[in-house]
């Protein structure tokens, strides 16, 4: 019994594998945007950072872009600027009175630092349908193995939406 033991702790040690160091190329850092403008009162803000590659020391941090030129551009040639504030590095505001008007198009441009130029697709705000009516209804769902089955509330909105 003694050999045995001795005998599986003499192989234990030539058991380990050896780690594997996976290279990976470096990907391209990527602009993302996000942000939306509605009729709704503003100001409406869009934030825009730059990704990390993977295995990055920056990998999950988010890193803003600053200074960059943001403009929305309606379909009558009309353009808004947005302003970055230094409390809010990387995010653009519209001024307080704009609000997007139903029908119309809008472009979002921006421009960076490095003078790389971002276009949107023109994008028309359409009205959105009115709410019918609302109602709730309570849920229960039987879950095998409990006693008590789950239980929850469940809201629902009728509208008539147009095809168009």
């Amino acid at each position: 019994m003694l050999r045995r033991l001795i005998y599986i702790l003499l192989l234990l040690p030539m058991a380990c594998i050896d780690p594997f160091k996976v290279e990976v190329p470096e990907g391209q850092q990527l602009v993302t945007i996000e942000g939306i403008i509605h009729n709704g009162p503003g100001p409406h803000a869009i934030s825009i950072s730059r990704s990390a590659t993977y295995g990055s020391v920056f990998e999950g941090l988010i890193r803003p872009v600053t200074g960059a030129t943001v403009v929305i551009r309606d379909n009558e040639g009309r353009i808004t600027f947005l302003e970055e504030t230094e409390n809010s590095r990387g995010n653009y505001f519209t001024p307080a009175g704009f609000r997007a008007e139903i029908g119309k198009s809008y472009t979002l441009q921006i421009q960076t630092v490095e003078g790389k130029v971002y276009s949107s697709l023109p994008e028309r705000v359409l009205s959105s349908p009115a709410i019918e009516n609302v109602s709730l209804k309570t849920v229960t769902i039987p879950v095998e193995g409990e006693i008590i089955p789950r239980s929850g509330v469940q809201l629902i909105s009728e509208i008539n939406d147009p095809a168009d």
